[in-house]
């Protein structure tokens, strides 16, 4: 949408999503690319970066921490998106892990190679790198994808099956509508003699509700697996980046998968209840104390736990205490969840959200919430909370970077508080 408007293909945003909503995207892209001329790079690379830097997404890092886990020879790392997030994802990896920066290759074409110890990171459809002088390499229009349809067999391919020769090819964060890419997965299943081919299907990049999901995940699970494909269904795009993290851990002795490691801190709190109740009530009211110095319009602090069943529960807030867990407000976490501390634990990430007042006598205008990552012994970190306060005014779009400062000091310290809960604080995973 953004590249018919800026290529003078069509003049205005709202034109462009209504020409976009019924064709082929491949066919659209002829338009822009016609109007941008000798342009299209630019724009290219632009539509990609925009003027502020771009971080990995959770996906990225999910899948740089499993590559550094197995080490470049042993894993091969496959890309439809055409910039280098997965490759920063890579460097911070291994600045992350203490082992300092590795090499890594961004292969675009049949060669050159990687050379031998780099990660190769295979570009299926292109490389467009921030510095890059030419698109060639980049398949996005229809003329692109027929021309690489006309070849009998592709480097793309032939790279494909080769990974599969060593191991399961574990597909995730792509929508699969590329015509190339459902033609290469039948090619490598059709013939029963290579690996197994997963898929991660996100209920969030499908846009259907909890209910219909239900309905239709039999139907999905079974029209892949005609494909020879075997799905894994999640309802976030975080549940897959979450999978990755847990791959290298599945099999250690003492590993316990997501749900089970979540209901046992929840159960830790139910047990300890009046005693646990009290003092985070207090230690809320404290951080709220402390958090108005910076945001006065912040009036309350509340701390919401995940129990393991497929809920998140309002476990304490800084202006009460309750007498029993069944007293407890719970909402249903997840990307499209009613509660912002629900969307915030769904994504894993901070969120700044402006309340909508229409028909509204609420007195809150925004709310700010932060997950809580807790690490675990002999498996990887996992959201086990979110800390949300309600605003009494809306957040300035030039406040959101204090809020998220202050947010992001709550979460460290809940998170640790949450972790000594686990009671392996301070030991280590044997990974």
């Amino acid at each position: 949408m953004d590249l018919l408007a800026t290529s003078g293909a069509i003049e205005d945003h709202e034109t462009a999503r209504a020409f976009l909503a019924g064709q082929d995207p491949a066919i659209v892209a002829e338009a822009a690319k016609n109007a941008a001329g000798d342009n299209w790079t630019s724009l290219l690379k632009s539509a990609l970066y925009g003027e502020e830097p771009v971080d990995p997404a959770p996906l990225h890092t999910a899948a740089a921490a499993l590559a550094e886990r197995r080490g470049p020879d042993a894993i091969s790392l496959f890309t439809l998106n055409y910039d280098d997030l997965l490759e920063s994802a890579l460097r911070n990896a291994s600045t992350d892990f203490e082992e300092g920066e590795v090499e890594v290759f961004s292969r675009e074409k049949s060669s050159p190679r990687a050379p031998r110890g780099a990660y190769e990171v295979h570009h299926l459809h292109g490389f467009l790198p921030p510095n890059a002088t030419s698109s060639d390499s980049v398949i996005l229009t229809l003329t692109d994808y027929n021309r690489l349809g006309q070849r009998r067999t592709t480097w793309q391919e032939s790279a494909l099956h080769d990974s599969l020769q060593k191991g399961p090819l574990i597909l995730a964060g792509t929508s699969y509508r590329d015509p190339d890419i459902r033609q290469w997965i039948h090619d490598l299943t059709c013939d029963g003699e290579s690996g197994e081919v997963l898929v991660f299907l996100a209920r969030e990049g499908m846009g259907l509700d909890r209910v219909q999901f239900n309905r239709v995940e039999a139907a999905l699970k079974t029209q892949w697996s005609a494909l020879g494909v075997q799905v894994i269904a999640t309802h976030d795009y975080s549940d897959a980046a979450q999978a990755l993290r847990e791959l290298p851990f599945v099999g250690v002795p003492g590993y316990l998968p997501p749900s089970e490691r979540a209901a046992a801190l929840w159960q830790t709190h139910v047990e300890d209840f009046s005693i646990l109740q009290k003092g985070d009530s207090d230690e809320l009211n404290h951080d709220l104390e402390t958090l108005q110095d910076l945001l006065p319009n912040f009036t309350n602090l509340t701390l919401w736990l995940a129990d393991g069943a497929g809920g998140l529960v309002r476990w304490a807030a800084n202006d009460r205490t309750y007498r029993h867990p069944e007293y407890l407000r719970r909402a249903v976490p997840g990307h499209d969840s009613d509660w912002i501390a629900g969307q915030c634990i769904g994504r894993n990430g901070q969120l700044v959200r402006d309340i909508p007042q229409a028909g509204s006598t609420a007195r809150w205008r925004s709310v700010a919430a932060t997950p809580l990552v807790v690490e675990f012994s002999s498996a990887p970190a996992l959201p086990c909370g979110v800390i949300s306060a309600a605003s009494t005014k809306q957040v300035a779009e030039e406040q959101v970077d204090d809020v998220n400062a202050v947010f992001a000091e709550l979460s460290e310290k809940w998170s640790l508080l949450l972790e000594i809960r686990t009671g392996v604080y301070g030991q280590h995973s044997p990974l």
